[in-house]
């Protein structure tokens, strides 16, 4: 349904790990903008998935938020979000006022302690 489309890919690989058809979305402006027009292709391709059993995911940067709305627009739930913070250094071993520097061998027991307390998980 969706082979030769460039916003939309099939998942072979989550495919069968789920067992059902899986599409991946690449949102851009393009797509957002054809999708407005609800005689487009876009519009019509996207509404034809949406409408079978299947599973729709699609990533965008937490900073794209006409992306991130114009998946909820249409249904979409965020699942998860990533930040990451990045600081630009000549020396890896860079301590400063705020007390930053990458981990040493010698910190292992730390971090792992650090990831104990600081994650969890809930399966109810």
């Amino acid at each position: 349904m969706a082979g030769k489309h460039k916003n939309i890919a099939y998942d072979q690989w989550l495919a069968q790990v789920l067992k059902r058809d899986v599409y991946q979305l690449f949102v851009d402006d393009d797509l957002t903008e054809k999708t407005e027009e609800q005689i487009s292709r876009e519009y019509e391709l996207l509404m034809g998935l949406q409408s079978g059993h299947v599973f729709i995911y699609s990533r965008v940067s937490p900073e794209a938020l006409a992306a991130v709305r114009f998946l909820e627009s249409r249904g979409f739930n965020l699942i998860d979000t990533n930040i990451t913070f990045d600081k630009l250094t000549t020396n890896h071993n860079y301590i400063g006022r705020n007390n930053v520097r990458f981990a040493n061998l010698g910190d292992q027991y730390q971090v792992v302690e650090l990831a104990r307390r600081g994650t969890g998980c809930n399966r109810r």
